[in-house]
């Protein structure tokens, strides 16, 4: 309800009445929810939590109710009537989304230089194991 926002009765939805109860939908002629065309969506990156792509779409409607001073309105079922419907919506460029690019690349990097690491320590730990053995000195305890 944005009656104390704008000072008249204008109600906000998602368009079509998408994820609205389905009374709604009964009160106009020619709705059809869809979830792809009238849902909000934002797509975050999972690493940073960075907003990629972002879609709001709202819709603006009217209660309208019967009004016995007027002839045409006064046996009007009550319901709430669409107006029009708006869509705001960001897609990030190259600019803001080179330095996410550039944070995979060291993710990638350092992978790789994760498991070089790895093996290089398990092949001087076989080597020293090898080198140990093969020298055949004894130490005896008493």
């Amino acid at each position: 309800d944005l009656f104390k926002c704008a000072g008249v009765p204008l109600y906000a939805s998602a368009p079509h009445f998408y994820d609205c109860h389905v009374s709604y939908l009964k009160g106009v002629r020619g709705l059809h929810p869809d979830e792809q065309k009238h849902a909000i969506k934002i797509l975050f990156e999972s690493l940073t939590g960075s907003p990629v792509y972002a879609k709001k779409r709202l819709q603006f409607n009217m209660p309208l109710e019967p009004n016995q001073k007027i002839d045409m309105f006064k046996n009007i079922t009550p319901t709430v009537l669409p107006l029009f419907w708006i869509e705001e919506g960001v897609k990030l460029n190259n600019t803001y989304t080179k330095p996410l690019k550039s944070l995979f690349m060291m993710k990638k990097i350092v992978g790789v230089v994760k498991y070089l690491i790895l093996l290089g320590s398990i092949a001087g730990v076989t080597v020293g194991v090898y080198l140990y053995f093969k020298s055949g000195d004894t130490v005896n305890v008493q």
